[in-house]
């Protein structure tokens, strides 16, 4: 789904926070190993950020730009429990920038896009 498809969405993150639309877990490792039936990666997640807040005040006064931009693909803890929004029929989370643990190179972009229609 393209970003611009959300464009529609009512919903604009304050701080740091994120509107991501998470991607389908895979069964298959980087390396492309398959993995059995009920095991999956669920430590991290990967998603894509729809929409991102500008950023945020440290205790110091200093306002930090958020690094995080709309179109990013990132890297997510699973584990914390972000907000959940559904608009449309489509589901989305609200976590704050500081869970995200990596921004993912523009190449898993391109090969899970490939994966949710190849697959």
């Amino acid at each position: 789904m393209p970003l611009n498809e959300h464009d529609g969405i009512d919903f604009e993150p304050l701080w740091d926070y994120l509107l991501i639309l998470p991607q389908k877990s895979t069964d298959k490792t980087h390396g492309g190993l398959h993995l059995p039936g009920g095991v999956k990666l669920d430590n991290i997640a990967l998603g894509l950020v729809i929409k991102a807040g500008s950023g945020a005040y440290r205790e110091s006064g200093a306002f930090i730009e958020n690094p995080i931009k709309a179109g990013m693909m990132v890297h997510m803890m699973a584990n914390r429990a972000p907000f959940r929004l559904t608009n449309k029929g489509v589901d989305y989370l609200v976590m704050a920038g500081r869970d995200v643990v990596a921004i993912a190179p523009q190449a898993s972009l391109v090969e899970t896009t490939k994966e949710q229609t190849d697959g």
